[in-house]
């Protein structure tokens, strides 16, 4: 029994999963809903569909379908009253996203990203962020904080990390920083005024989160995008005026 279904799955995979593109994939509308006898097996397709993947760039493009994915279903049991599947679909959700993160920003510190493929990645960002409100309105509070701190993370990455020469990146991976928990440094680094260093120990003590460090710091998820925009123009003008 466990060989027949194993072999349905492989089968899925290659008839419909591996040749599958982010392209071919736009749009993408729930299919098999949690309450659905399947549900279990499509998520099995969707994990041999990232096992097999050898492409960071079609991995993390498939990661962010996946992800807008998970909204559309959850836009869909809430609709149904069938508010005991949002949790655990929303949780699958932000790991969707943090792993797109990890790709994303790897990709970009190892300039494997022509300027299009970045484009392309920041639509499929920005689409990923968008969320039903009647969806957000039955999630617990600290719930929603996760959230905004993960989709600002994913949006904010392209502009922020392309800033930041090889030197500090290397340096933050010798101290064992992700590639995600990196791209985090240099945006809250970016954010705040302070160096990557100082930001870099508040992440060290005690293990602190994103979302821990951004409070350390009087950062709101909201606000980044205005303090790092606020921050660039400081620079610019700082660079004109030495000119």
């Amino acid at each position: 029994m466990e060989k027949w279904i194993a072999s349905i799955i492989i089968s899925c995979v290659f008839a419909f999963g591996n040749s599958v593109s982010a392209a071919e994939l736009e749009g993408v509308e729930p299919g098999i809903t949690p309450d659905q006898l399947l549900y279990g097996l499509d998520q099995l397709v969707e994990n041999f569909q990232l096992l097999l993947t050898t492409s960071g760039k079609i991995e993390a493009e498939l990661l962010l379908e996946m992800a807008k994915e998970r909204l559309a279903e959850a836009k869909i049991m809430t609709e149904e009253k069938q508010h005991q599947f949002v949790d655990n679909l929303i949780y699958d959700y932000l790991e969707k996203l943090s792993v797109a993160e990890e790709k994303i920003a790897e990709l970009i510190m190892k300039d494997k990203l022509t300027s299009d493929k970045l484009l392309q990645f920041e639509n499929l960002a920005e689409e990923a962020t968008i969320i039903d409100e009647d969806v957000v309105d039955i999630l617990a509070e600290d719930v929603v904080e996760k959230i905004e701190n993960q989709q600002e993370i994913l949006v904010q990455i392209p502009a922020v990390v392309q800033l930041y020469d090889e030197t500090i990146v290397h340096e933050l991976r010798q101290k064992g920083h992700g590639y995600g928990k990196l791209a985090q440094v240099l945006l809250l680094s970016k954010a705040s005024g302070k160096t990557v260093e100082e930001v870099s120990i508040l992440f060290s003590s005690n293990d602190k989160g994103y979302g821990e460090v951004a409070e350390e710091l009087g950062l709101h998820p909201s606000h980044l995008s205005k303090e790092i925009a606020k921050k660039q123009e400081e620079t610019s003008t700082d660079k004109k005026s030495k000119e």
